[in-house]
């Protein structure tokens, strides 16, 4: 990989529009920046074929076509291509996702089966829409995926590199060089379809193969096939037969869960679930308990106390969620639905059963111990509740009327140089991560000491958005504008706004800065969240935000 340091690219300007700034990655096909489009002062992302895959005599010719063909995906969970040229290199211009790679959530440890299989089904959903359109992925990977938190706290996957693969191997293929490079044209090994591997035609199946092998992992921690060299790899995705998800868990799974991956890893596509639409409706027959089987319990001893047991018995329920009575063993399988799960239950139901297994053990220590589970951390954001206006927004409570002014030229405030106090909480939030009240409390102190940096104020403002507290983001918005109009360049900041204004009970005061703060400029990110929109209500609010803006 070359480095950023030795990176002939850095600082170039792509077709006098966008400023190559600093590299983000590097994959089989092309490095990754982060440029800076310089008439709309907005960061995006942009991706340049290596040059291996350059020297092809028809290279723009079918770069373009298959960039036009690309750039026409619109689906929640596809990062959008908005741009594309060949500038001495070839380029495709896209928006600046923000998330962690799933591949990164793999090499910390486990994920709950329940938040795999709910990740897994917005994968089948847009590869569904892509193979639809007749785009086939063809290097599905944990790399090629981005994960990020709501504001609800749910999990939204978007999924990188749709058909660029093909367009590579095309263009090698023209020119009689051999597509079935390891990592680069066909895939990656890990993650190969055994028709890539043979260099067979391949369909949205092979797709739907590796789509099976992201899963497993997900959910077994590990690959079907480890192997130590690629060229095993291959020959075990030709070959042998996957394991079993009990075999690797090394515990029983459901058999409709073992039939499911059997199907998903055939080796013969005709063998496999014919499309993802098949392959999603397989998946909504699965559940988490399918791969979490509990070691059956004992009898209770005579005098052994059974209110645990009955504890459980109170929270289960026909075709409802799994049991979460007492908590899970490690914090890596506790979900927030499960956290959520176990808050609603434990107050008239666990409390008594709690006071007499407390009376039973008989100490202070077990005492606070066993309230801490049934009543949870303060420090966990799923039971955190939204504070008084006072406690979020202290010093500045009494945020200063929104003054209209004229708008400089919006400047994205996180291309300066970012003070330490600042760096930590921005790549916390950038991860899709939350700030606990100590962390915001320490960004409320930077802003006193620096009451000229609007930056802070934008960070709590975001972290009150990850909380869903939009009442209290919004006069930390306002007053980032009153700080520093310029700051309104902060790709964020109108998103959220915007968001903001289709509440019901903000759509007034969300409006009113909308349109002081951006005016007519506003109008395309209104019209993009309008047509997301779900819930006729908002969308009604967002139409006349839009309307009071011509």
């Amino acid at each position: 990989m070359t480095t950023e340091a030795a990176d002939p690219l850095l600082g170039t300007v792509l077709d006098g529009r966008y400023e190559l700034q600093a590299v983000l990655g590097e994959g089989g096909i092309g490095r990754v920046y982060r440029a800076l489009h310089l008439k709309l002062a907005r960061p995006v992302a942009i991706k340049v074929l290596l040059d291996e895959h350059q020297d092809q005599h028809d290279v723009q010719m079918r770069f373009e076509r298959e960039a036009k063909t690309l750039s026409a995906l619109s689906h929640p969970h596809i990062v959008t291509i908005t741009d594309f040229g060949v500038d001495g290199v070839p380029y495709l211009v896209m928006e600046l996702a923000h998330g962690r790679e799933v591949e990164a959530l793999l090499q910390e440890g486990g994920i709950a089966p329940d938040r795999a299989l709910r990740i897994f089904g917005q994968l089948l959903g847009c590869l569904g829409y892509a193979h639809e359109q007749g785009i086939v992925h063809r290097d599905l990977k944990p790399a090629n995926m981005l994960l990020r938190q709501l504001s609800d706290g749910t999990d939204h996957l978007e999924v990188l590199d749709f058909g660029l693969a093909k367009f590579v191997a095309g263009a090698h293929a023209a020119s009689n060089t051999k597509v079935t490079r390891i990592g680069t044209i066909v895939g990656t090994p890990a993650y190969m379809a055994p028709e890539q591997v043979d260099g067979s035609d391949c369909d949205g199946r092979a797709d739907l193969y590796s789509a099976g092998v992201v899963l497993f992992e997900l959910l077994c921690g590990r690959l079907p096939f480890v192997c130590n060299e690629a060229s095993e790899m291959i020959r075990a995705h030709l070959a042998t037969p996957p394991p079993t998800v009990s075999a690797v868990l090394n515990r029983p799974v459901s058999e409709r869960a073992e039939a499911f991956f059997a199907r998903a890893l055939a080796k013969s596509p005709a063998d496999r679930f014919p499309d993802a639409r098949a392959m999603r409706a397989a998946l909504n027959e699965l559940d988490p308990s399918d791969f979490v089987r509990p070691e059956p319990r004992s009898a209770p001893r005579k005098g052994e106390s059974t209110a645990p047991t009955m504890l459980a018995k109170g929270l289960s329920s026909p075709g409802g969620p799994p049991r979460v009575a007492s908590p899970p063993t490690s914090v890596l399988w506790k979900t927030p639905d499960e956290w959520r799960q176990w808050s609603e239950v434990r107050g008239p139901l666990g409390l008594p059963r709690w006071i007499l297994l407390i009376g039973a053990l008989g100490t202070a220590v077990t005492l606070s111990l066993v309230l801490t589970f049934a009543f949870g951390s303060s420090e966990d954001p799923n039971v955190e509740r939204e504070p008084q206006m006072e406690e979020a927004a202290v010093p500045w409570a009494v945020t200063p009327p929104l003054v209209a002014r004229d708008r400089p030229e919006p400047h994205d405030p996180w291309v300066d140089a970012l003070p330490a106090e600042l760096r930590s909480p921005k790549s916390r939030l950038d991860e899709g991560r939350r700030l606990s009240r100590s962390q915001i409390g320490s960004l409320r102190s930077f802003h006193s000491n620096n009451p000229r940096d609007a930056r802070p104020l934008l960070l709590i403002a975001r972290a009150y958005v990850a909380k869903g507290w939009l009442s209290h983001a919004l006069p930390m918005y306002e007053q980032a504008y009153q700080v520093d109009p310029r700051v309104r360049g902060d790709r964020r900041m109108l998103s959220d706004l915007v968001r903001i204004a289709a509440v019901d009970t903000l759509e007034e005061e969300g409006g009113v800065a909308v349109r002081t703060i951006y005016g007519e400029e506003a109008i395309p990110a209104i019209t993009e969240a309008i047509g997301t929109e779900r819930q006729a209500g908002k969308r009604e609010r967002l139409e006349r935000l839009r309307a009071s803006l011509h």
